[in-house]
């Protein structure tokens, strides 16, 4: 299934965008204000008959072109992002230990899907990835994104024990990588949290940091501490993302449905605060399941995996 947007959603935001266009105006003031992204190509596929997962040297690859939304993964891909593909990265292991794979929707029959699994750690045993990669794009200013998440097996075991965690990453921005020699290495994580052994709820957090000497620090950090993510049914968010310094930046994560709420709502860095001339967000895994050896085995003894699946991804972008 994918979700559309509809026509007056768009008119709002291409106003938007052009009224701060024509002010100069960086900043945005309320919570509920639109980021104003309006790029014309979209990335838009509900992952329904014809995308096809390709293995490519150990990672897959989406291909084809979605029937139902028309989108094409190479062809519009690469007019929307610059990007030539998006891939879906393991960083080792085998199927036994990870996955990602395209299926029916565990709610609603005919609906196709893409879901992720950890079964046990994958890499080097301290840690397990499964993510979508959309690397080497054209470099974006401002991008907006609203996708469907459906937390699966495990989560409401991780819901209902008595432990604590704050690394269950589900979306990550790199503005820039640390991997490519970059001098001014950031990302913004969102992450799946769970504070209080006592309270019997999962939230929100992000995190902007960044990296020096082998180690990652916070620039700043969130918590949507009163807004639970719910287990075994479907939640719609969307991602907007603004480069720019502690009074410009912007990131914003919303609750679409169930029950509309802005959950994380940040004016700070979106780039390094060294970075004297950011040239846009040019690497993001916008749907990940990255967590840690302790909770997948922890898991893995209690007789259940960690899966998640995504749907109906819409992503469109602002070129720098």
């Amino acid at each position: 299934m994918y979700l559309h947007a509809t026509q007056a959603d768009r008119c709002l935001r291409g106003l938007t965008l052009a009224l701060l266009v024509c002010c100069g105006c960086n900043t945005l003031d309320a919570a509920s204000q639109d980021i104003g992204v309006d790029a014309g190509p979209v990335i838009a596929s509900g992952f329904e008959p014809n995308t096809a997962l390709l293995d490519r040297s150990g990672s897959l690859v989406l291909s084809g072109t979605d029937l139902q939304s028309g989108f094409d993964w190479a062809q519009d891909l690469e007019a929307a992002t610059g990007a030539q593909r998006v891939t879906i990265q393991f960083q080792g292991g085998t199927d036994q230990q990870r996955r990602a794979w395209l299926t029916d929707d565990p709610v609603q029959r005919g609906n196709r899907t893409i879901c992720f699994e950890l079964r046990e750690p994958n890499v080097g045993g301290q840690k397990g990835r499964v993510q979508a990669n959309l690397y080497d794009t054209f470099g974006f200013s401002r991008f907006s994104q609203r996708i469907r998440l459906y937390l699966g097996d495990g989560f409401s075991e991780l819901r209902d024990a008595n432990v604590t965690f704050d690394w269950l990453t589900l979306f990550e921005l790199w503005n820039n990588p640390n991997w490519t020699d970059d001098p001014w290495p950031f990302r913004i994580s969102v992450n799946l949290i769970r504070q209080d052994p006592d309270r019997h709820e999962l939230v929100l957090g992000a995190h902007g940091q960044t990296y020096t000497d082998g180690r990652w620090e916070n620039v700043w950090e969130v918590i949507a501490t009163d807004q639970p993510i719910a287990v075994e049914t479907w939640t719609a968010l969307e991602l907007e993302f603004v480069e720019g310094n502690a009074s410009t930046g912007r990131f914003v994560v919303r609750r679409i449905e169930p029950a509309a709420a802005t959950l994380l709502d940040v004016t700070n860095w979106t780039h390094h605060p060294d970075d004297a001339n950011p040239d846009g967000l040019t690497h993001l895994n916008p749907f990940k399941l990255y967590t840690s050896a302790e909770l997948i085995n922890g898991l893995h003894d209690l007789g259940t995996s960690l899966s998640v699946c995504w749907d109906d991804w819409q992503f469109e972008a602002v070129p720098r």
